[in-house]
């Protein structure tokens, strides 16, 4: 028999039901099936489809069916003009946002509290922190909209994620003035928004103001941020007494909170601290992140605790976090500090992917390793640190320097050379300072003709100054600069000063 022809009515169920289902390709797939069927799509179904699309994040074919909808003839309404925006909002997409909204005051479309809340969304994703407070105060004066809780902790979000907090303080007031009191998030955004800048003496004010004022009782995520704080103003004293008394209120700390904490212990310099959050943090059952690894490094860096260092790497190796290039690079300048140029190239060349031989430049015979080459290509393709990168590799030469190992820093330099990053004038610098200080200045003058094929006379120019200034400083400098007229004739010693 014949089939029942579907209908219009037929269609919005349908791709209603595709939005609340986030299937939101076969709802832009029926609309277009609509069409092709001799069926109108009206308002309705536009609507689900573009409200399916911003459920996607989708905010380009959101557009494109606002933009359809609008050449067939149809009004977008407050609801879809919303969803659009709110498609824009979910990618940081402030211009389309705000853009949105002209176009709905243009066409006599009044905003609601939902469209307002989606573009201070977007103004916060982008950084645009004055453009969301503006838009508190136009809700009001503009359109006589009274902005609800979460317009507000989207402005105040907007705001933290820029350090402003003395603004965030001005739309808590706002808040107020409202007649709506801050919640939990009101306040935990205000905090981080004083993390940020290291107020800590606000931070523990708003904890206790949670308490007596609001009748809140602040949260993990708040003591976490209030630590946070501590430790950016290097009051690492503060964090841990918030820790304890985060303990003492019975809130019980996560990983968020011990990871602040070794951070605050890290920026004092405070490793014996940073060690005894760790071994606490891993007593309570919590898997250490990439985050408190990294901040205990460095304050096993800040100890020159070059050793300790190398065990904390170890254990990371064992367990489930893998080193990154912040974990290598703390552990090099552990090293560093510690004069230990053998054990930085150890490393380099024992553990760090991909391998390369730092004797020499590459060549035709001694290619550089391709660091995009699948790990089953690389050489010792089961090492888990990263390859090497400029800080890696400055680490590495800082050793050389203290230790006056000045073959290893011109090996370095070379290998950086291999792996297509261009030392510059630090570090080409302070390799002839390693050679002429350890005494080898012709190995210093190699290394400068080797810049010559560079064909960058600032450079060659910055770094013969080095050089005449290092060999002046162990009585080589008459000498030196004689070399330099010979074996640089056509170098204009007047632009090097000496």
């Amino acid at each position: 028999g014949r089939g029942v022809r579907a209908n219009k009515y037929c269609y919005a169920g349908a791709i209603s039901a595709c939005e609340k289902a986030g299937r939101w390709e076969k709802a832009v797939e029926l609309l277009e099936r609509m069409e092709f069927d001799g069926v109108q799509p009206d308002l309705i179904c536009y609507s689900s489809a573009v409200s399916a699309c911003a459920r996607a994040r989708k905010d380009g074919e959101a557009m494109h069916l606002l933009e359809a909808m609008k050449g067939e003839g149809i009004l977008p309404d407050v609801i879809c003009y919303s969803a659009c925006i709110s498609a824009c909002a979910s990618v940081g997409n402030s211009q389309d946002s705000l853009r949105l909204l002209n176009e709905m005051r243009s066409v006599d479309v009044k905003p609601n509290v939902i469209t307002y809340s989606a573009v201070i969304h977007a103004c916060s994703r982008s950084g645009l922190w004055k453009e969301a407070v503006l838009l508190l105060d136009e809700m009001t004066t503009r359109d006589g909209i009274t902005p609800n809780v979460i317009c507000f902790n989207t402005a105040l979000s907007a705001c933290s994620n820029q350090g402003q907090w003395k603004t965030a303080f001005q739309v808590m007031e706002k808040m107020r003035s409202a007649g709506l009191r801050p919640n939990e998030i009101s306040y935990n955004i205000y905090i981080s928004a004083c993390a940020r800048v290291g107020n800590w003496e606000k931070a523990i004010e708003l904890l206790q103001e949670m308490r007596r004022d609001a009748g809140l009782v602040p949260s993990v995520v708040s003591y976490s941020s209030a630590i946070s704080a501590c430790g950016n103003a290097q009051r690492a004293d503060k964090a841990l007494e918030l820790l304890e008394a985060m303990k003492a209120s019975g809130v019980r700390p996560n990983l968020v909170a011990y990871s602040a904490c070794i951070s605050a212990c890290k920026n004092v310099g405070d490793w014996r601290g940073a060690l005894k959050l760790m071994t606490e943090l891993k007593d309570t059952g919590y898997q250490p992140n990439i985050f408190s690894y990294n901040a205990l490094l460095g304050a096993l860096v800040a100890g020159k605790q070059h050793q300790t260092s190398l065990d904390v790497l170890d254990d990371m190796k064992r367990g489930p976090v893998a080193p990154d290039t912040i974990s290598i690079n703390a552990v090099l300048r552990a090293c560093a500090l510690a004069g230990k140029a053998g054990l930085c190239r150890d490393l380099l060349l024992s553990e760090m992917a991909p391998a390369t031989d730092y004797s020499s430049p590459p060549d035709a015979a001694n290619p550089a390793p391709d660091a995009a080459a699948p790990a089953a290509t690389r050489p010792n393709a089961a090492r888990v640190l990263p390859a090497p990168n400029p800080s890696t590799y400055q680490a590495c030469l800082d050793a050389c320097e203290l230790a006056e190992d000045s073959e290893e820093a011109v090996g370095l330099a070379g290998a950086m050379e291999g792996r297509g990053l261009n030392p510059g004038v630090d570090v080409y610098s302070a390799c002839i300072g390693s050679c002429v200080s350890g005494g080898h200045p012709v190995r210093a003058l190699e290394l400068l003709k080797r810049l010559t094929k560079q064909k960058n006379l600032a450079t060659l120019n910055l770094c013969i100054q080095a050089f005449l200034v290092a060999c002046r400083r162990v009585g080589l400098g008459k000498k030196a600069l004689e070399q330099i007229k010979t074996e640089f004739p056509k170098t204009d010693l007047r632009n090097v000063f000496f």
